[in-house]
């Protein structure tokens, strides 16, 4: 059996405060909730290997999320493992992939995550936070379902049920105005005509 490092658990309720909220369960959105697309997915009966076909970029869940969010995310669990990271860190730790998505493997997988990349794996990660979110018991337990775990991350640490429509749309339409505006300022650092000057006509 793997313990956890004391710095991991130190970082631990900070990553879960900013992208699950500690549920082992938690896909994008929470869309294995009853009544979304992919309700009764369940990854703590899965195997990695399971999980790791499921985040297939090309596989439905992908897509369902790149439609949501305008690219491919495929966001799983606790630690809200994209299937790149999990395809590494399967790799990287030797599994094989037949070991269950439990929470004492994902647990494992943060660990392996936080060592090599430290915390900026994630996004949503709130530093200073030192409780356990309320409905998650950490460590190699499954959450309780607390209030606090009501929404997964959507990549920048705020819980998806927390967002106001109407001020996510305003941020939506600030990008792509973002966007449009660095489109034009490019447009002058490239030169529309090339002239050289010579000396005598």
């Amino acid at each position: 059996m793997n313990s956890l490092s004391p710095e991991f658990l130190a970082v631990q309720p900070g990553i879960f405060a900013g992208e699950s909220g500690g549920d082992y369960n938690a896909l994008f959105g929470y869309s294995n909730r009853p009544g979304q697309p992919f309700a009764g997915v369940n990854l703590t009966d899965m195997t990695v290997a399971e999980v790791a076909a499921f985040t297939d970029p090309n596989g439905p869940y992908a897509q369902w999320v790149r439609d949501q969010i305008g690219y491919v995310a495929t966001p799983t669990g606790a630690y809200q493992v994209v299937g790149t990271t999990l395809r590494n860190a399967i790799d990287g730790m030797g599994l094989t992939g037949n070991e269950r998505y439990d929470p004492a493997m994902q647990d494992r997988i943060g660990q392996y995550i936080y060592e090599t990349q430290g915390t900026g794996a994630w996004e949503g990660y709130q530093p200073g936070v030192t409780e356990m979110p309320r409905g998650s018991t950490g460590g190699n337990a499954s959450p309780a379902g607390g209030t606090y775990a009501t929404g997964a991350s959507t990549g920048y640490g705020t819980p998806q049920n927390a967002l106001d429509p109407a001020l996510y749309a305003q941020a939506v339409q600030q990008a792509r105005q973002q966007q449009a505006v660095n489109a034009l300022m490019q447009t002058f650092r490239t030169p529309i005509y090339d002239f050289k000057l010579a000396g005598g006509v």
